[in-house]
């Protein structure tokens, strides 16, 4: 893919707003993930299964698509070796948690705190971390929204038929 391509956004714009859905619904389901890895790092698992998720993580999961696919393009375009590419995405992914962090406790909200459950030795204020098993699940994440992003945006022409022909039938 040339930089002509990557920048016309043509690609990106692919079932955008079905792509930003889907992600927003699927981080929600990995927060409550997160959540119970670091209730276990910590010993403090809550015998009721109940991690705290927050309503406010679909905006933040919802979001992933927008600078995710354009981040991977670029990189790709320039050769960037795959674990260059997945520090980059970490990098830009830690940013823009600190961001939505500081403005969400900007407003008096509080979505996540890492403090929670780990160390704060190991936080940033309680809205990003470095432990070690929270980065590598986030590594982890990373690889699963690149897979399921490019799966999605090629096969959303083929979603959206099956949409469309869903809701004609009802």
């Amino acid at each position: 893919m040339n930089l002509k391509n990557i920048l016309s956004f043509q690609e990106f714009k692919q079932g955008l707003l079905f792509r930003s859905i889907v992600f927003a619904f699927m981080g929600i389901g990995w927060d409550l993930c997160m959540t119970f890895l670091q209730q276990s790092l910590s010993g403090k698992i809550n015998h009721n299964g109940i991690c705290p998720v927050s309503v406010w993580m679909l905006l933040a999961y919802g979001t992933v698509p927008f600078f995710f696919y354009p981040l991977v393009s670029v990189t790709k375009h320039f050769r960037f070796h795959y674990v260059l590419r997945l520090v980059v995405l970490l990098a830009v992914f830690y940013a823009v948690e600190l961001i939505f962090g500081l403005l969400m406790r900007s407003l008096n909200v509080l979505p996540w705190n890492y403090d929670w459950y780990l160390e704060p030795a190991w936080t940033i204020d309680g809205i990003i971390t470095w432990h070690p098993a929270i980065l590598g699940a986030w590594i982890i994440f990373i690889m699963l929204v690149e897979w399921i992003d490019t799966v999605l945006r090629v096969s959303y022409p083929k979603i959206r038929e099956n949409l469309s022909a869903f809701w004609k039938d009802i």
